[in-house]
């Protein structure tokens, strides 16, 4: 990421780029989504899908924080990074209308919470996860376990990519 030519030469790292967590992933495309969905699945972790944008000024305040968290719960959470600009096809049909906006996915029950959410609202953000990580017994799939909203997003983002 930053490559040293000389004591004064670096090159520049984006907020977005910076050292992340193992537990932050960044959805390039239909496939690293749906990769990232299955590997959290089979460690049970909470998955968050962030939504958010390079230029968004409220993205790149809260940013810092959502590393942070992440560190906090390695084991418990899976952060997913989706950037609008790539996927404004799958976030409109997700009902994404602001940025930052964020998804939280518990295996057997779906989609658990959605909310926009800002640095003012981070303790909202640590309340959903706090709230969502807990240990609970599925009585709605409790065998075999899915993340029943997988097939969804890989196929909104595989017609999206293959109308471009």
């Amino acid at each position: 990421m930053v490559a040293e030519t000389g004591d004064s030469d670096k090159q520049h790292v984006e907020w977005w780029e910076k050292d992340a967590p193992q537990n932050v992933h960044d959805a390039q495309n239909s496939d690293e989504l749906l990769e990232a969905l299955q590997e959290a699945e089979e460690k049970d972790q909470l998955v968050v899908l962030e939504f958010w944008q390079k230029s968004c000024l409220a993205c790149r305040a809260l940013y810092p924080k959502l590393l942070q968290i992440a560190a906090k719960y390695p084991e418990e959470v899976s952060l997913i990074k989706v950037e609008y600009d790539k996927h404004e096809y799958v976030c409109k049909r997700l009902g994404v209308d602001r940025l930052p906006f964020f998804h939280f996915y518990r295996a057997a029950d779906g989609q658990v919470e959605s909310f926009p959410a800002t640095l003012m609202k981070v303790a909202k953000l640590r309340a959903a996860i706090e709230k969502h990580i807990q240990p609970r017994c599925s009585l709605t799939c409790p065998y075999p376990k899915s993340i029943n909203h997988a097939p969804m997003l890989h196929q909104l983002m595989a017609e999206k990519e293959s109308s471009t």
